[in-house]
């Protein structure tokens, strides 16, 4: 029997499509700094969970905060609410299908498509 390899891509969830916008420029950043630098690995994921947490805060709130054309129109999302959850997946094991689009899945190789689902 043969066996098939498959890649590994990094799942971002939120559980929480209102924030698919800016989960999706979050793992444009990511991608391009992984590819810059190096892509993380298993020990790498609780130091970034912490990082990728402020980042999303603050692309959220940057995006939100130029929308508005006054000040006081705007609120801004608490730090709280952007707690993502980090896991190594298999591309086999990433659904064909979306899950309201709460979920961003980050190639841990280079010149290949981020996934959204």
């Amino acid at each position: 029997m043969r066996r098939y390899e498959s890649a590994k891509y990094l799942r971002i969830t939120m559980y929480d499509n209102d924030f698919t916008y800016s989960l999706l420029q979050l793992a444009d950043i990511l991608y391009e700094i992984f590819c810059i630098t190096r892509f993380p690995e298993d020990n790498d994921l609780p130091i970034l969970k912490d990082y990728v947490q402020h980042l999303w805060f603050s692309l959220h709130n940057i995006d939100r905060r130029m929308e508005y054309k006054s000040c006081n129109d705007f609120k801004e999302t608490h730090l709280k609410i952007f707690t993502p959850h980090l896991k190594f997946v298999d591309y086999l094991d990433i659904p064909a299908e979306g899950n309201n689009d709460a979920d961003v899945y980050i190639p841990m190789f280079e010149n290949a498509e981020i996934l959204r689902r």
